[in-house]
Formats: structure tokens, C-alpha cells, sequence
């Protein structure tokens, strides 16, 4: 539906379908890019890593372990994960 919004106007496809538009909208709102699961899940990873360490790994270690996990994650990408939800989580 998403696709096709323009082209056939979401009322029209709503009643085809049998869906309410308001449904439809719900779910559109409620959509997340596959960036962002992928951000969080690798940030549950450096959480998990960082909680792992007593709070002690920097980036440089939590980067490591990344690598041993088989992720590719830059020691930059990490500092930064670490850094935006510092508040969050107890980074320091």
C-alpha cells in the first residue's frame, strides 16, 4: 500500500482490502527502518559488553568484542553508540 499510496489514493486501497485508514496510518507511524534495529541491536550489544566489563571497557575493548561476536562495528560507531545513550545506560 505503501508503494502504490500515490497512485491509487489510500481511501480506494482501504476499501478494497477491507482496512481502515486509520489502522493503515497506525501502522505507518509505527514503522522503524531496518537502521534502526540494527542500531539497537548493536547498541544491546555494547551494553551487554560494557555491563559484562563492570563498566570499565572503553570503546576500544567493547570494539574487540564486537569483532570476536563477528560484528563490524567501528571503534568510531561505537564511541558514538556509547556516547548518545550515555545518560541511558551509565556510560561514562
Amino acid at each position: 500500500m505503501l508503494d502504490h499510496e500515490r497512485e491509487f489514493g489510500l481511501r480506494s486501497m482501504c476499501k478494497v482490502f477491507g482496512l481502515h485508514s486509520s489502522g493503515y496510518y497506525s501502522w505507518r507511524s509505527a514503522w522503524v527502518s531496518t537502521r534502526a534495529n540494527d542500531d539497537a541491536r548493536v547498541l544491546g550489544l555494547i551494553k551487554q559488553s560494557w555491563l559484562e566489563s563492570g563498566g570499565v571497557y572503553g570503546y576500544r575493548k567493547i570494539t574487540l568484542d564486537l569483532c570476536d561476536l563477528g560484528e563490524t562495528q567501528s571503534p568510531r560507531a561505537c564511541s558514538n553508540s556509547s556516547n548518545s545513550s550515555a545518560s541511558n545506560a551509565g556510560f561514562t
